[in-house]
C-alpha cells in the first residue's frame, strides 16, 4: 500500500526513492511514483487528500457559498468585448448569463447589422466539462475559420476548419497543435485563402515546428517549413499588422530571433531577419517600405530602429528613437504614415504617436 493515514487522519505520501541521472548528475526523486496519475494507488492517495480537505474545511461551506455569490454579483454576466474591425466585419466575443464560456460573433458593415455566430464555446466542452480556444483565425475572404480546441487543459490543441457560409466543418483535422493561452495565435492564413500555416508541439509540449497546409489535401502531406532544434527557444507564429508578412518569433530567456516570409500565397521559405545573438532581444513590425525594430542592443530600456525590406540584419538598422535612461519601450504598432510606441516612464504607462519619415 503506497499511502497511510496516521491517527491524525492526515494523508502522508510515502517516499519511494528513485535515482534519475541527467546531464551527468544523479538526483533522488522520492515521489516519482506519483507521476503515474492513472495508477490505482496514486488515485487512491489523491482521493484521500481530497477527502481530508473536505473534512477539515467542511465548516467553511456556508462562507464559501456566500463568497461565491458575492463575487458572481460583481461580475457582469452578459459582458462583451469591444468590437474589432477587420475587413468588412466587426469581431467580438460576448457572454450570456449562466454560460461559462463566450460566444464568438461578428457583424458585417456596421454594428447595427445582424449578428453572425461563429463559434459557441459552450457547445465545445467535452466529457471533462472544459474547453479552451487556442488558435482563432478567419480566412482573408472571411468565409473560413481556423480554430483549435484544448479539451482537457493539457495545452495540446486539435485544429479544425469551419465553413462560415454553410456552418460545416471541413474533413481535415490537425492534432498536437499549438494555441496560445494568452493570444489566439498558432495559425496564420496565406493571402489567397487557399492555405494556411500552423504550429505543432515537440515531446515536451513546446511549439517548435511550422507547417504549411493546402485546403483539400491530406494533413499528413503538409510541408514542414521550419523546426526549432534548440529547446530553450519558444516559437510563436504571427503576422505583421500590415498582413504583408507571416512571421515567427523565437524567444529564449534573454535572446530573440525572428523569421519571416512574404504573405503572397506562393512563398513558403522562411528567412532569418537577424540571427540570434546571446543577450540581444528585438521585436519586428512592418509598415510601408520598411521594417521597424525595437532592440536592447546597447540599450537597456530599448530603442527604435528601422531598416529596408531587403536588408534586415542589424548592421543595416538606422536609429529612429534613441535609448532613454528614464523611459522603457514595451511594445510597438506600425502603420503606413505613423507608428505607436507603448512606453513606461516613472512607473506610469504612456503611448507615443510619431509620424513616419
Amino acid at each position: 500500500m503506497l499511502w497511510r493515514k496516521p491517527m491524525s487522519s492526515v494523508p502522508i505520501a510515502p517516499k519511494q526513492p528513485k535515482e534519475i541521472t541527467q546531464h551527468g548528475q544523479t538526483r533522488i526523486d522520492n515521489y516519482f511514483w506519483m507521476r503515474y496519475k492513472e495508477d490505482p494507488e496514486v488515485l487512491k492517495y489523491l482521493h484521500a487528500e481530497q477527502d481530508y480537505l473536505e473534512e477539515v474545511t467542511g465548516h467553511t461551506k456556508p462562507l464559501q457559498e456566500t463568497l461565491v455569490k458575492e463575487m458572481k454579483g460583481r461580475i457582469k454576466e452578459d459582458d462583451s468585448s469591444a468590437p474589432e474591425k477587420d475587413g468588412e466585419y466587426f469581431y467580438y466575443t460576448r457572454y450570456e448569463p449562466g454560460k461559462q464560456y463566450p460566444f464568438y460573433c461578428r457583424k458585417k458593415g456596421t454594428l447595427d447589422s445582424p449578428e453572425e455566430l461563429l463559434l459557441d464555446q459552450n457547445k465545445l466542452t467535452g466529457e471533462k466539462n472544459f474547453c479552451r480556444i487556442g488558435a482563432f483565425a478567419v480566412s482573408p475572404d472571411a468565409s473560413l475559420l481556423a480554430y483549435s480546441i484544448d479539451a482537457d487543459g493539457s495545452e495540446v490543441c486539435t485544429l479544425h476548419i469551419k465553413n462560415l457560409v454553410t456552418g460545416e466543418l471541413l474533413p481535415e483535422t490537425f492534432t498536437n497543435t499549438f494555441g496560445s493561452v494568452y493570444v489566439h495565435n498558432g495559425v496564420e492564413w496565406a493571402s489567397d485563402g487557399k492555405s494556411f500555416f500552423y504550429v505543432t508541439l515537440n515531446p515536451m509540449k513546446q511549439p517548435y515546428r511550422i507547417h504549411h497546409h493546402i485546403l483539400g489535401t491530406d494533413p499528413a502531406e503538409d510541408k514542414l517549413l521550419y523546426e526549432e532544434k534548440d529547446d530553450t527557444f519558444f516559437l510563436w507564429l504571427t503576422q505583421s499588422r500590415s498582413k504583408a508578412y507571416v512571421m515567427a518569433y523565437l524567444r529564449s530567456t534573454t535572446t530573440d530571433e525572428w523569421i519571416y516570409l512574404p504573405n503572397d500565397g506562393v512563398t513558403d521559405d522562411f528567412k532569418i531577419f537577424q540571427p540570434r545573438t546571446k543577450g540581444i532581444e528585438y521585436q519586428v513590425e512592418h509598415a510601408g517600405d520598411r521594417f521597424y525594430v525595437i532592440t536592447n542592443e546597447n540599450a537597456q530600456n530599448f530603442k527604435l530602429m528601422q531598416t529596408s525590406l531587403k536588408k534586415t540584419t542589424k548592421d543595416n538598422w538606422q536609429e529612429v528613437i534613441p535609448h532613454r535612461a528614464d523611459t522603457l519601450i514595451e511594445g510597438m504598432d506600425a502603420f503606413d504614415s505613423f507608428f505607436v510606441l507603448y512606453e513606461r516612464k516613472g512607473g506610469f504607462k504612456q503611448i507615443r504617436l510619431s509620424a513616419a519619415d
